[in-house]
C-alpha cells in the first residue's frame, strides 16, 4: 500500500518478499467476507541507486478487510504501516546522514459497484 505504490511508484531496482495470510469468514457463490494480512520487505539490487546508498528499503505491514458481493459491489478497508530503512536516509556531500525517514501510515477505503 505504501512502499511501491505511493513512495517509489513501482517496483524498480528491487527484490521484495511478501508473505501473506488470508481468511474468508463467509465464502458462498454469491458473496465473500474476509481479511488478508501481509508483510512486505523491500531490498534494493543496487545500493548506490538509493538516496542513502544502502540496500534495505523498508518493512511494511498491510491489513485489508473486505466484503464482496459478486456482480454487485465491493467494500474494502485497508491499513498500511511502513518502516522505511537506511536506503531512504538523506546524506550530505561527505556521506554523513543528515535526515532519517520516519514511519508512514495509510488508511484507505474502496467502494466499487460492479455491473
Amino acid at each position: 500500500l505504501i512502499l511501491f505504490r505511493e513512495l517509489i511508484g513501482g517496483v524498480t531496482n528491487a527484490t521484495y518478499f511478501k508473505p501473506y495470510i488470508g481468511y474468508r469468514f463467509i465464502d458462498t457463490t454469491s458473496e465473500a467476507w474476509g481479511f488478508t494480512f501481509s508483510t512486505l520487505y523491500g531490498h534494493a539490487l543496487e545500493a548506490d541507486a538509493t538516496p542513502g546508498d544502502e540496500s534495505s528499503l523498508g518493512l511494511e505491514f498491510d491489513l485489508e478487510l473486505y466484503i464482496h458481493e459478486y456482480d454487485r459491489f465491493q467494500l474494502r478497508f485497508m491499513y498500511g504501516l511502513l518502516f522505511p530503512m537506511a536506503a531512504f536516509n538523506r546524506l550530505d556531500e561527505s556521506g554523513l546522514i543528515i535526515a532519517e525517514p520516519s514511519a508512514a501510515q495509510t488508511l484507505q477505503a474502496l467502494i466499487g459497484i460492479e455491473f
